[in-house]
């Protein structure tokens, strides 16, 4: 039986996809997958004033630790809150850095990350695989990171639904009335409305504001022109970028949690020192 012209292309389109999806198979066949997942870690690279920090970890008895520059904190199932004129910046072990605005309240509900190879270390690539879901209960968050496992998932609930990121820099916001602001300055996103399968797609470039009214029939209210958004908004997005760059994790050896690396920039190096020794040879 012959082929007829008209049905070649859908042909080729299906034997591309064929070769694709077995390609990328094998390239993740080695992977540890969603099975090895594991509570993991973060590190605190800068903040100011008074955060409040909560950890669900059996027998903590209510206690949490205290937070402190370059904390390395348990992240799965956490909560962090900042006050008036606050703010906190998070370094995660898979290389998304985090920045909390003030009087912000965010809930870390699941943060698992499967063991890596040391060969797959870097700040660009995620070396492992890994599941994080983030609730911004009220306030600002910035998210920034390059390229995560395509087998990892990164979720942010908001009041009014639930936004997969995919890669790139957001801001999101909520309000006191629920409404929700997501900003993305660079990547893909997709926001899922609240018990729905409706959803948004956020290029970048775009500033969505959804109302409690507007999410009602699954529409957005408006776009924002990036050019009328806060000041602090990007600088945000550029300190939680930076916040990612400060530390390596490293895997251990005995394949528990990830060690930190701190790195100090180059530039440091130059700066003068702060109590010059001088020495006298007679």
């Amino acid at each position: 039986m012959s082929i007829t012209a008209y049905s070649l292309p859908g042909f080729r389109l299906f034997l591309t996809s064929l070769i694709f999806l077995v390609f990328s198979f094998n390239t993740h066949a080695n992977l540890p997958g969603i099975d090895a997942l594991q509570p993991s870690i973060g590190a605190v690279t800068s903040f100011r004033g008074t955060i409040r920090h909560e950890q669900d970890l059996p027998n903590s008895k209510g206690r949490s630790p205290s937070v402190h520059l370059r904390s390395v904190l348990p992240m799965n199932r956490s909560f962090f809150g900042t006050e008036e004129d606050g703010y906190l910046f998070l370094s995660l072990s898979n290389g998304i850095g985090l920045g909390l605005g003030e009087v912000t309240d965010l809930k870390i509900k699941e943060y698992q990350q499967a063991p890596f190879d040391s060969e797959r270390e870097s700040l660009e690539y995620e070396p492992s695989v890994s599941a994080l879901t983030l609730s911004l209960e009220k306030g600002t968050l910035a998210m920034a990171f390059r390229h995560l496992n395509p087998l990892s998932t990164a979720r942010v609930e908001l009041a009014l639904g639930t936004l997969i990121v995919h890669s790139g820099k957001f801001v999101f916001s909520v309000l006191p009335d629920k409404s929700c602001q997501i900003t993305n300055y660079q990547g893909t996103a997709t926001f899922y409305y609240a018990d729905s399968a409706e959803r948004e797609f956020v290029a970048s470039g775009m500033s969505l504001i959804i109302t409690p009214e507007s999410a009602n029939s699954f529409s957005i209210k408006s776009i924002a022109k990036m050019d009328d958004l806060p000041e602090h908004w990007e600088k945000m997005v550029l300190a939680s970028d930076l916040s990612r760059k400060r530390v390596l994790f490293r895997q251990s050896s005995e394949g528990n949690q990830p060690q930190p690396v701190w790195i100090i920039p180059s530039s440091n190096a130059n700066k003068p020192a702060t109590r010059p020794f001088h020495y006298n040879i007679k």
